[in-house]
């Protein structure tokens, strides 16, 4: 009897256990809930003092949404406890808020924020900056390399990355052989006023400097610099040349010219011919003739050149870099002929081989005057031996420098020696032997159709009274006394 009392007593405690175990299970039919899902958008429309931002309620957590919107601050992760906040509403779904009251040049975190019974939910947090107050803040510009460079030349510009707030009024770059160059300087360009890369042309530079540049951005603020280049200019060349052949040659002229190809990267400020009878003349040892400035081909008439000879050209040209030369061409001035009109008279004769003063480069002789003086003249020196006269080709001028000093004035050789034509007034008194020459080719040169008649005197003594003289119908050589009166025939040497 009393085990199956135990046994009943514990069937009902194990009821009872159960019992209240279904008592503590919830209601099927009771839902339950939790905070609400947001997302935060991204910052849109930003200026020095608002933004445009918002966010996305995706579901309310089973409990209805009492606020919504955006919190921001200067410090991480914002929450609804501060003041910089919207309320945009109660609703599931997108929206959109607006924030103001911030501070220029500032960064800021955003948050969007649902709240609902069970408490506050914050989206993903987004970091933005303000825009910079323009009013104080200058453009931003950045400096191009250097390219392009020649001795006065180069080519740079910049970047106008951001005109601070303020429209940009001038822009360019700036350069100088110093650091740090400003718009203090002459040397700078103005390259417009918008915002954006640009191009810039330097000029006016000199060969083989360096130059600091830097490019620069002007608005209401003032100015603002880019980072500084620095490069150096072209060193430069002496110029590069074409020397022409030679046209037009006559026995005393001839043409020429050239072509300056490549002025070197500088200006050229002269340019000509130069020539002589040796190779490769130069500006220094020749003869010059200055035939302008710049590139391009130029020409020129020589002068005063002598007949028959070889003469050197070459065509040259300056710039601050020194002076280039062309190539070295020669050529031949025409050979005087007997009879020749020529330096104020007739050519009369030709050196030949063997010759005194003979060369083969540059033809020499002698020069009638177009007729014999008009007055008779004594030798001079009577009975006086003065001893320093010869007789060959080349020593009529001493000859006759020697009879005016030993003999005075009133003399042949002097009356030769004050004898001028055309502006030649080196005309002598002719030894034997060139008086000799003149006769026998008097016939080819044509002075026998001149005053061709009678005793001429020349420039040889024989003794202290008497001197050499020809009959010029016959050419024949007499011996007279340096006291007669005879004609006189003045000459030069070509």
């Amino acid at each position: 009897m009393i085990k199956t009392l135990r046994s009943l007593g514990f069937i009902l405690l194990i009821s009872f256990l159960f019992a209240g175990c279904d008592k503590e299970e919830s209601d099927p039919d009771t839902p339950s809930t939790s905070i609400s899902t947001v997302t935060t958008n991204s910052v849109s429309s930003i200026t020095t003092e608002t933004a445009v931002c918002g966010g996305n309620v995706t579901a309310n957590g089973g409990s209805a949404v009492t606020a919504k919107g955006v919190c921001w601050s200067v410090n991480p992760e914002p929450t609804i406890d501060l003041s910089t906040k919207t309320n945009d509403g109660t609703n599931v779904g997108s929206y959109v808020s607006n924030i103001t009251g911030l501070t220029a040049g500032t960064m800021y975190y955003v948050r969007a924020y649902a709240t609902n019974a069970n408490g506050t939910a914050y989206g993903n947090e987004v970091v933005f900056m303000t825009e910079t107050d323009a009013a104080n803040t200058l453009a931003e510009v950045t400096t191009n390399s250097i390219s392009s460079i020649t001795t006065q030349t180069a080519v740079s510009g910049g970047n106008v990355i951001s005109n601070g707030g303020s429209s940009v009024t001038a822009k360019g770059i700036i350069w100088d052989v110093n650091p740090s160059p400003t718009i203090g300087l002459t040397t700078q360009t103005n390259d417009g006023t918008n915002l954006g890369s640009y191009i810039s042309s330097m000029t006016g530079l000199s060969p083989g400097v360096s130059y600091f540049v830097r490019a620069y951005a002007t608005n209401s603020v003032g100015t603002a610099y880019g980072n500084e280049v620095v490069f150096t200019t072209d060193e430069g060349s002496a110029p590069t040349l074409f020397t022409n052949s030679a046209s037009n040659i006559s026995y005393e002229t001839a043409q020429c010219g050239g072509s300056v190809l490549i002025d070197g990267g500088l200006p050229i400020t002269q340019r000509g011919i130069c020539w002589g009878t040796s190779p490769s003349p130069n500006i220094n040892t020749g003869s010059v003739l200055n035939l302008g400035s710049g590139l391009g081909d130029f020409s020129g008439t020589m002068t005063d050149l002598q007949p028959g000879t070889t003469y050197y050209v070459r065509s040259w040209a300056t710039n601050s870099a020194g002076t280039g030369y062309g190539n070295s061409i020669s050529f031949n001035t025409t050979m005087l002929e007997l009879g020749d009109l020529y330096e104020g008279g007739i050519i009369a004769y030709i050196y030949q081989p063997g010759d005194p003063g003979y060369s083969m480069n540059v033809q020499h002789g002698l020069i009638c005057a177009g007729s014999g003086l008009s007055t008779p003249m004594v030798w001079g020196c009577s009975s006086a031996f003065i001893d320093n006269t010869s007789f060959e080709i080349g020593t009529g001028s001493t000859n006759t420098t020697n009879i005016i000093s030993a003999c005075g004035t009133n003399t042949a050789a002097f009356a030769c020696a004050d004898y001028s034509s055309n502006g030649f007034d080196d005309w002598f008194l002719p030894s034997r032997v060139e008086f000799q020459k003149i006769c026998e080719n008097s016939a080819s040169s044509g002075v026998d159709q001149l005053d061709w008649t009678g005793e001429y005197w020349t420039s040889t003594e024989v003794s202290a009274n008497a001197a050499r003289l020809y009959d010029v119908e016959s050419c024949a050589l007499l011996l007279s006394s340096k006291g007669f009166l005879k004609k006189v025939w003045p000459v030069r040497y070509f």
